[in-house]
Formats: structure tokens, sequence, C-alpha cells
């Protein structure tokens, strides 16, 4: 367990679980998932998590923080109280330049995924796919200073193929997994966590062609690039849906959202941020009942790319 005692702060807790209840959502310690109050949302989209000195508030279907926030505080006028902490010296504050220098550190050590439970992992979900940005790291490091832990990850590099061709490495994702099982972390609020700054960097798990697919995580573009036939680069995110530097030779583009109401708000920025003259774009779902293409590959959905090539 990473050591979180000095971290702990009953106020706060107290706060966000009551904030959280209301929303629907069930409290852990240290955060949860809940409904976000600033748009209609159907499942839990916004994150409540325990900062360094208040409550962390983030809506993964995209919406304003401000927006958030006054939703919030109309809840309770308490919600983004600060606790009195001695100030941090700025020079102890990381900066994007020293994140960038630890995110290519911890890639450096890591070793490729095959034999590894990070293999074991994707092979979980019918992903046999190994992209060389994929990478396992036994004892990636997970919190700072005195609060240190090291626990075995998948590492996701993000590379900006767009502006620089080459790809230029920009951050990477940790899928933190348990200790004992090759299954993302059941004791983090969040298990997947990202170092660096991606900026308008993708996992590209695969060289882009006139065509190319953009989807939310690495196990649906994976999924995706499987079912489809297609290169597939995952953007971490669908507020990060419409962020990716794309190669101007992409002149056909396929969206691949999960199927929630972020999937759709990511879709629909996307189209309005990637069009241009000469290149279509194309929106995806999973089908019904279907979260995202990983729930479709794992009931046997292969087939699709075939019919798809058939449609399109």
């Amino acid at each position: 367990m990473a050591k979180l005692a000095s971290r702990y702060n009953p106020e706060l807790e107290g706060i966000g679980a009551g904030i959280v209840k209301r929303l629907g959502g069930v409290w852990k310690p240290g955060g949860a998932m809940c409904l976000c109050p600033a748009h209609p949302d159907r499942s839990p989209s916004l994150s409540v998590r325990v900062g360094d000195h208040a409550l962390v508030f983030k809506c993964f279907a995209g919406c304003d923080n401000r927006d958030v926030i006054h939703e919030i505080l109309r809840l309770d006028e308490n919600a983004l109280q600060n606790v009195e902490q001695p100030s941090v010296p700025s020079s102890a504050i990381p900066t994007d330049s020293w994140r960038r220098r630890q995110a290519l550190r911890i890639w450096d050590e890591a070793r490729p995924i095959t034999g590894t439970p990070a293999e074991i992992y994707l092979r979980r979900r019918r992903i046999a796919v190994v992209p060389r940005v994929l990478r396992f790291h036994s004892r990636t490091p997970l919190g700072s200073g005195g609060e240190v832990d090291f626990r075995p990850a998948m590492i996701a590099a993000l590379h900006d193929g767009g502006l620089h061709d080459e790809g230029r490495f920009m951050a990477i994702q940790r899928t933190f997994f348990d200790r004992d099982d090759a299954r993302r972390a059941r004791d983090l609020v969040d298990p997947r966590m990202t170092l660096g700054r991606p900026e308008h960097a993708a996992v590209m798990l695969a060289a882009a062609t006139s065509v190319l697919g953009l989807a939310e995580g690495v196990e649906t573009a994976l999924s995706a690039m499987i079912l489809f036939g297609i290169p597939v680069w995952a953007t971490l995110g669908s507020e990060r849906l419409h962020q990716i530097a794309l190669p101007r030779r992409v002149s056909r583009l396929v969206l691949f959202p999960d199927n929630d109401v972020a999937g759709e708000i990511g879709a629909a920025n996307a189209i309005e941020a990637y069009a241009m003259a000469g290149r279509t774009i194309d929106v995806e779902f999973p089908p019904s009942g279907f979260k995202d293409w990983n729930d479709v590959l794992r009931l046997g959905g292969e087939g699709v790319g075939e019919w798809w090539r058939q449609v399109a």
C-alpha cells in the first residue's frame, strides 16, 4: 500500500464524501467518481479527490472547471475551503521539464512487455498486439518524498507525431497493477496516472497512414486496431479527443469514442477541431450495450472489421 497516512485530512475527506454522496457516488479514502452537476450526466464522469491542500475536481466529459465549481458551491459553500498548510517554496515545485525528465527516466528503465504482467493484462482483454510504445516497469514510483511507493505498472509513451513527425517524447501514462495480480490496482481511486505534460501528444500505437483512428484509452485503441484493421492512437481521455496534433497526410480520420456522454461530447469537439479540406471524419460508437470497443473485442467481435470495410 502507498503511504497515505500523512496526507489524510479528515476535514477534506468529510466535505468530499458529502459532495460525492449528493451526486450519486460512493466515497473511498482519497476520492471517488460521481455525477457531474454541470451537465446532464447519466454515468459518473466527475472525479473528486483530496489534493495537498484542497479538494480537486475534474469532469471527464469536458465541462469547464468554472462551471463545475459553480455548481459544487451551490451544493456546499465550503467545498473549496483550503486547509492551512505551510507554504511550499517555489523551488520545490516540479517544473514541466523536470516531470518530462522523470517520465523519460521511467520509460528508459522499463522493459518490453513480452513475458511480463503487462502482457498478461492485455491478453486477458483479448489483445495480442504488442506495440513498442508500451513497456512494463516492476518498480514504478508512486508519490514523492517520504510517501513514495514502488509498484508494477504498464508504461505507455506519449509522442507528438503531428508537429514533429519523428515523434517527440512528451510524457508517459502509468497503469498501476495489483502487486500480486495482472489487473488494474483496486486500492487506487484512479490506477491510471500521467507523468509529464502531454500537450498535443498521443500514444502512437501504429504509424499513421492516410487513414488514422483516435480512441480514448490504450486498451480501446488497440481493440479498434484489431477490429477495424487501421492504425489507431490513444488520446488518454475523451477531453483530449480533439487536442491531438495530426499529420497533414491523414485524409480520413475515424473517431472511436466511448459509448457515454463524455464520448459524445469528445467526438463533437473532435469533428470541429480536425475538419479541413480534403479530410473526411467518421465516428464509430460501440454497439448499444457496449461501453467501448474492448468490450466488443472481448465478446468476440473480430468480424466487425470486414463489415466496416464493406460499408466504408
